[in-house]
Formats: C-alpha cells, structure tokens, sequence
C-alpha cells in the first residue's frame, strides 16, 4: 500500500505538454481511461491536480498548491499520475465512507470509546 493514497504511481501511458493556463494535451495518452479527476499529474515541472477530463488526450489542471502557479513543461515530457490524501468531512460521504481511502472520517454522531 502506498504512503500518500491508494497509488503513488498510477499506469500512465504517452508523453504530456503542461500550458501555463491548466491546459494539459497529451500524446498518446489515455487520460480519460487511467486518470480521475482529483489525480495530480507529476512532471519535471512539479504536481497538479486534474479538475476536469475533456478527452484521452486533454485534461484541465490547477496548482496543487494554493498560492503556485501551473508551471509550462514542453511536448514530449514524460509522467506519471498520482493519488494524494484529502480531506472528507462526513458530510460530503453520509451513506458512502467505501468511497474514502486514506482517511480518518469523524462523524458527529460517533459512539464515544472511553
């Protein structure tokens, strides 16, 4: 099992050029089948993390860190794809916790082990 989340590295097929507005294209690649959104994109250029999945080939990306910037990476770099942990409050899973992985889920109406 890995550290960070349920895969430090995900199969990442292709080479990838990252655009300073998000963009992401990707040669070869099959984006749409091995990526989710909420995956981070690991490159010579640093992480981000995936917004929306358009096609195999394209994808949205942000910075995945708040106050960074997406920095540029040419055509032809290589990649790969990972999972990080998140935050989930229970009221984003009620009903859904196997949808959770990695993380600790408190609930208010837990039952009091002392």
């Amino acid at each position: 099992m890995a550290l960070w989340g349920n895969k430090d590295d995900k199969t990442s097929t292709g080479t990838v050029q990252v655009f300073a507005n998000g963009l992401v294209t990707g040669t070869s690649t099959l984006l749409n089948t091995e990526a989710k959104v909420g995956d981070y994109i690991v490159t010579s250029g640093g992480h981000v993390k995936i917004s929306s999945i358009t096609s195999n080939t394209n994808v949205q990306v942000v910075a995945a860190n708040l106050g960074t910037s997406v920095n540029a990476v040419s055509a032809g770099a290589a990649f790969t794809l990972n999972e990080k942990p998140t935050y989930v409050g229970d009221s984003e899973v009620k009903g859904d916790v196997e949808t959770v992985f990695g993380c600790l889920l408190y609930t208010s109406d837990a039952a009091d082990d002392s």
